[in-house]
């Protein structure tokens, strides 16, 4: 009699890549203590993470308000360089890269200002979380524009507390794509600009 185990995992179309390049070199087999592992793939969604309803007050999806986003103890310094508006709002997730970060996560934060009626000012960073200090190397922070090729991007250096990209503004009504990359592992947000 052979035992089957179910497994069922909600990720993006990346994590999924991963895990199934996992299960196909045999290293899924090893971390799960089974002989035989198949990864299927039963639904995909998208979902578009609404920057507008930050204004309300409202996260969607992992997206959380920054005081409730990092531990009270942690000494996180946030610098919002060239966005010191107080219309500002900041929001950001949680990122877990898996065994890529040895089980470590950083966090994404947006930074969203209006700067006219039909525009929006938009800063994205990268910061460590819980006791690390400084982001891993070579994690990147990628910004795709419509087509899909690389907007902007930047790179962490062994001793960078964050990352961040230049400020941007894009208009209301649009959707860019932020990427954070390590390795092969890459987790890509779709946000919608209002």
């Amino acid at each position: 009699m052979v035992n089957k185990h179910r497994i069922v995992l909600e990720g993006s179309p990346e994590a999924f890549a991963y895990l199934e390049k996992l299960c196909n070199s045999g290293e899924l087999n090893n971390l799960l203590g089974v002989s035989n592992c198949q990864v299927f793939r039963e639904k995909q969604s998208v979902i578009i993470n609404s920057l507008s309803d930050w204004f309300s007050g409202i996260f969607t999806g992992f997206y959380q308000q920054l005081n409730t986003l990092f531990n009270p103890q942690q000494d996180v310094a946030f610098s919002f360089r060239g966005n010191s508006n107080n219309s500002a709002i900041v929001g950001g997730r949680i990122i877990d890269l898996g065994l890529q970060l040895q089980e470590k996560k950083v966090a994404l934060v947006v930074n969203i200002t209006p700067v006219e009626s039909n525009k929006r000012q938009v800063l994205v960073q990268l910061f460590p979380t819980g006791k690390d200090r400084c982001l891993p190397p070579n994690i990147k922070l990628v910004i795709l524009d419509k087509s899909g090729k690389i907007f902007k991007e930047v790179e962490s250096r062994s001793q960078d507390n964050y990352i961040q990209l230049p400020a941007f503004t894009n208009s209301v009504g649009t959707t860019f794509t932020v990427q954070v990359i390590l390795g092969e592992a890459k987790i890509t947000e779709d946000l919608f600009v209002i």
